[in-house]
């Protein structure tokens, strides 16, 4: 027997293990209407993959995600243990620990760097074998190197080119801006697909007035605010490592900073 009522059904939303963590941080925020579109799902690849572009360091993730590993190996063992507050949040959340150290190990690798320092996977694209200790140590000047001659003219195949960590305290204001620019722009897209997310649910549910006065007023307003400060971000700069090099990596081995400021190109 069916009864009409005029309050909202209870919602329930199907869950196991792994999925569990992710609901419970959406159901922070606000447990999702009866029939009403779950973010939860995407949660699953958005959060940790924005936390790994913040946090791209592959060593720094390798031991996040082999200590979530330990924890999914023996949770039969550790659940049956009388476990303190902090140890049970963590060992609850062990599969978005999971995630956050695998996205991290991804981001980290592309920006070649593990615990904080660089590394090179394979060959740069830039040569530096026509310049031997003898004619660095006679320079008084600074070396740079030139793009025209020097760049293979193919970009790294994976990741920053382990060059730009030869230019020193340039090396961190391009690191700096690169990560930037990839998480405004990342963030950008993933409150857009929360906005037309809102927009299926308002479609769905035929509120039309949802559609055109809470929708729309949200889409061109966020649009013409970020969408418009975005555009002025030269995302070329993202993946184009020669303009990129060609532009700020002018110093790449200092030898004696004192005297002219002028640099010997080869």
């Amino acid at each position: 027997m069916r009864l009409n009522m005029c309050t909202i059904p209870p919602t329930y939303l199907k869950v196991n293990k792994f999925t569990k963590a992710f609901q419970a941080i959406v159901d922070a925020y606000g447990v999702p209407n009866y029939k009403e579109l779950n973010p939860a799902p995407y949660t699953i690849i958005t959060f940790p993959f924005l936390f790994a572009v913040m946090f791209g360091d592959w060593g720094h993730g390798l031991i996040v995600f082999c200590l979530s590993l330990y924890l999914i190996f023996n949770e039969k063992n550790i659940a049956k243990a009388d476990l303190n507050d902090i140890f049970k949040i963590m060992f609850d959340g062990r599969y978005i620990i999971m995630m956050l150290g695998a996205f991290s190990i991804y981001t980290g690798l592309i920006y070649n760097d593990i615990f904080s320092k660089d590394m090179k996977l394979m060959e740069s694209s830039w040569r530096t074998d026509l310049y031997n200790i003898t004619t660095i140590g006679s320079l008084r000047e600074e070396l740079a190197l030139n793009p025209i001659t020097d760049y293979v003219g193919t970009p790294y195949i994976f990741g920053f080119d382990p060059m730009i960590p030869l230019s020193g305290e340039t090396s961190i204001l391009i690191k700096n801006s690169i990560k930037m620019k990839m998480s405004i722009i990342l963030g950008f897209f993933q409150m857009l697909m929360g906005i037309v997310l809102s927009a299926i649910n308002a479609i769905y549910y035929k509120s039309y007035i949802s559609l055109f006065l809470v929708f729309l007023p949200t889409m061109t307003f966020f649009c013409s605010l970020f969408g418009y400060l975005l555009s002025y971000m030269n995302i070329s700069l993202l993946y184009n490592y020669s303009q990129l090099l060609s532009l700020i990596f002018k110093l790449v081995l200092p030898v004696n900073r004192k005297g002219s400021q002028k640099s010997q190109k080869f």
